[in-house]
């Protein structure tokens, strides 16, 4: 099972008996809203679906939970593209563990996981317009902005622009002579 460990967290696989507080937390609009494909509701079903992909070849999906109390409160998602040696992220808090720096410390310990442990090459990451919770957490992170999307996605009757994020792996390219 692999876990990531930082300061105040644990990222780990999720368990089946993950299902009940994974649903708990995860079961809100405003997490809905903020994500281009999180059900609301988010039922038992999609949380059991959530866990057995969690830890398939080119997905890789950590609970975050605090090291102190291992209380689950959120989750970061990795989905990899192995030709391409790359992985994009998408995450989330849950609202009472919000604006206490979890998710910056979170992504930067799955980040040097993707760059140390899985030797992809890039990591990207988006936000919608309007995210500027997410804008700062990829930030804080180290992200770089490198494109906005006008108009790419649809929620409702609006269109929403996409923010593009990404960080390269200097190290592999120090070793291919960059």
């Amino acid at each position: 099972m692999q876990k990531v460990i930082t300061k105040r967290l644990i990222l780990r696989e999720p368990t089946k008996s993950d299902a009940i507080s994974l649903v708990a937390f995860s079961n809100s609009k405003e997490i809905a809203k903020w994500l281009s494909s999180h059900p609301y509701p988010f039922t038992i079903d999609d949380a059991n679906s959530w866990i057995d992909r969690a830890s398939s070849k080119e997905y890789r999906g950590f609970l975050i939970t605090l090291k102190d109390t291992k209380e689950p409160i959120g989750v970061i998602n990795i989905d990899i593209s192995i030709s391409h040696n790359h992985s994009t992220l998408s995450y989330y808090l849950a609202k009472e563990h919000q604006n206490r720096g979890y998710m910056s410390e979170a992504l930067k310990g799955v980040v040097d996981f993707c760059f140390n442990n899985l030797n992809l090459i890039r990591v990207a990451a988006h936000h919608f317009s309007g995210n500027s919770a997410s804008k700062e957490v990829l930030r804080k992170a180290g992200f770089i902005l490198e494109g906005v999307r006008k108009k790419h996605f649809k929620r409702g009757d609006k269109y929403l622009d996409i923010y593009d994020y990404g960080l390269i792996n200097r190290d592999y390219f120090k070793k291919e002579g960059e």
